[in-house]
């Protein structure tokens, strides 16, 4: 699974500096790349013009970052006519290049851009990042779930822990337990404890405890809420936040074991007219 544009509904450009920003919401963000691309559009694909293309951009934008480490790159836009996918307008596939590689105009260069991998890449089964990309349709969301290894391990960890089994994508096609368990991929968006705050910080550099599976459940509901609490950077108490994961991971465990039951019920019923 191509976890960087698993497909055209969504894409992820985190690497690129995306959210590394004071004001980083999805309708921030829309309206900043939206700029960008249709600067982009009107540019000559010459070094000169594409240097002049950075400057007005970052004189439009500013400098500021949250984290100094990460290069905001000034060249992610959307891809698509519908903005649904974001990614690298300097790329060869990238719409009016017409082929040409021009990653080397960029920050990082185009040796970077083409072997760099985040952590999720191999941290995170693909079993899951199947289930999570079936779950979100949305740029923005999957770009803040799926970089976040500690965060998706986390909640399956809880998740398979209530249910005392390994969690079925097909039983999540149907039933209020796909519902339920979106709405907890949306915590990274919607997170109740953190309702004032614009920021929305990639965790893609955060290795996952390579002993989650070892922990409490308790540890595990915690360090859930510490990766929603690091997104948004609101320094909440962790107790409330615990005591409401806890509540919607039983819930989500009861609706998915219902509907379970009922699929074995009728599994059983057709086995015996046959």
């Amino acid at each position: 699974m191509n976890l960087c544009h698993p497909d055209n509904t969504k894409s992820c450009a985190a690497c690129c500096g995306l959210y590394n920003v004071p004001v980083a919401t999805k309708d921030a963000l829309t309206e900043r790349l939206a700029v960008r691309t249709s600067l982009f559009r009107d540019c000559d694909r010459s070094p000169d013009a594409i240097q002049s293309f950075e400057r007005a951009v970052i004189a439009l934008e500013g400098g500021e970052s949250l984290d100094p480490d990460i290069h905001v790159c000034r060249f992610v836009g959307f891809l698509d006519p519908l903005c649904r996918t974001v990614g690298c307008l300097l790329h060869p596939s990238a719409p009016g290049n017409a082929g040409q590689d021009l990653r080397g105009l960029c920050y990082y260069g185009s040796l970077a851009c083409k072997t760099f991998f985040c952590d999720s890449w191999n941290m995170i089964p693909e079993k899951y990042l199947l289930i999570i990309s079936d779950l979100i349709d949305d740029w923005h969301l999957w770009g803040l779930v799926s970089t976040d290894a500690e965060y998706v391990l986390s909640l399956f960890a809880l998740t398979e822990t209530a249910l005392q089994e390994t969690i079925s994508p097909l039983l999540l096609r149907q039933g209020p337990g796909r519902d339920i368990l979106i709405s907890m991929l949306r915590w990274k968006n919607e997170w109740p404890f953190a309702k004032d705050s614009t920021q929305r910080l990639s965790r893609y550099y955060h290795r996952p405890r390579k002993d989650l599976r070892a922990a409490s459940n308790s540890e595990t509901t915690r360090l859930l809420a510490r990766c929603l609490d690091s997104t948004f950077g609101s320094g909440t108490d962790l107790n409330g936040p615990s005591l409401m994961i806890r509540s919607i991971i039983e819930e989500f465990a009861r609706s998915y074991k219902r509907l379970n039951q009922s699929s074995g019920d009728r599994a059983n019923y057709n086995d015996s007219r046959k």
